[in-house]
């Protein structure tokens, strides 16, 4: 029996010694993890416009030191975006289609020297703004006359826009003015039909020259990528005009000073009315409603209003106060007083 034990403990301390399987060399440390890579960004469904900042991440485990990125569309690679980078799970990327159209997009990330370790994002949108273009493509004829009310077609070739277009009325190129907004984001469908409108504007009636209107195109949601028409002239008989007067009448007007306001608008219809303000310059004065707060006047009215003179705490000591009477429903509409000081 004493025989039996020490050829066991013999046979044991051989296996001991060479390692597990009785003569194996696979150890009995710890196994490095597997391979794996999870991309958590950009997410499934995000969207993006060429040039926009990309931050693209992702998991992994394993022992894989460096990935390759690509950008992926429809089934094929369209770029390649890093042929390799540290594994370290953050590539900071400039949004671009690679050469290809806008669309649905992915990122496929692949682990260098470790076969078959790759993983795909979710599909993301890039649009490719970076080529938008915009061309109108109408005929104006030099010299034409547009009446108010008459029907202009706006017409346009384009593309790689988000899909819409603004369209605004413009006077002068040298020092160009924006009239007003013809359209917001209407769609990209080649042709809007504009009812023609001066929008009341001031500059109208003492333009020297009346043929510099034009309407400027652009992409919306795109800087830069616009076009504009050919010059035209307005024609409208019918322009909106405010007249103020002040009573008294002078140059500069005290704090807590009681002045008459009067008014006539040379087109009005039943139930419009309008809201009195008072500016700085160009700028309207901060909390400035002379009217009650939130209340309106009829534009019709034949009965002055009195106003108690005051800054509004906001601005003092310029000479450079208006008031200015504005027509509720076109603030195209407005008409505003000679210039005054207010006095502490």
């Amino acid at each position: 029996m004493r025989s039996v034990r020490v050829f066991l403990s013999f046979c044991c301390a051989l296996v001991l010694a060479a390692g597990c399987g009785g003569g194996g060399d696979g150890g009995s440390g710890p196994q490095p993890d597997p391979c794996s890579l999870t991309v958590t960004a950009p997410e499934a469904a995000a969207t993006f416009r060429s040039g926009d900042p990309v931050n693209i991440r992702w998991d992994h485990t394993g022992d894989a030191a460096m990935v390759s990125i690509e950008l992926w569309q429809d089934g094929a690679r369209a770029g390649i975006i890093s042929a390799g980078t540290d594994n370290d799970g953050f590539f900071p990327w400039t949004a671009d289609v690679m050469g290809g159209a806008g669309g649905d997009f992915s990122i496929l990330i692949t682990a260098l020297d470790s076969d078959g370790c790759t993983a795909t994002s979710g599909v993301f949108s890039i649009a490719n703004t970076a080529a938008c273009d915009l061309v109108f493509d109408g005929v104006i004829l030099p010299d034409t006359t547009f009446v108010e009310g008459d029907i202009l077609p706006i017409t346009w070739q384009s593309h790689d826009t988000l899909g819409g277009i603004d369209l605004q009325l413009w006077h002068g190129h040298l020092n160009p003015q924006l009239v007003g907004v013809i359209a917001e984001d209407t769609a990209d469908d080649g042709e809007f039909l504009w009812s023609v409108d001066s929008f009341n504007y001031p500059a109208h009636e003492v333009v020297t020259d009346p043929s510099v209107y034009w309407v400027k195109l652009m992409a919306d949601g795109i800087p830069g990528c616009e076009d504009g028409t050919p010059d035209f002239t307005i024609s409208d008989a019918n322009l909106c005009q405010v007249d103020i007067w002040m009573s008294p009448t002078q140059g500069a007007y005290a704090l807590g000073d009681t002045v008459t306001i009067g008014y006539t608008i040379n087109e009005t219809e039943p139930g419009e009315t309008v809201k009195i303000r008072l500016y700085a310059g160009a700028d309207m004065v901060p909390g400035s409603f002379i009217t009650p707060p939130g209340g309106e006047l009829p534009a019709d009215s034949t009965e002055p209003y009195q106003w108690v003179v005051t800054d509004y705490g906001v601005v003092s000591g310029t000479s450079n106060y208006r008031i200015r009477i504005i027509k509720t429903n076109d603030p195209y509409c407005w008409g505003e007083s000679n210039n005054f000081a207010i006095n502490e």
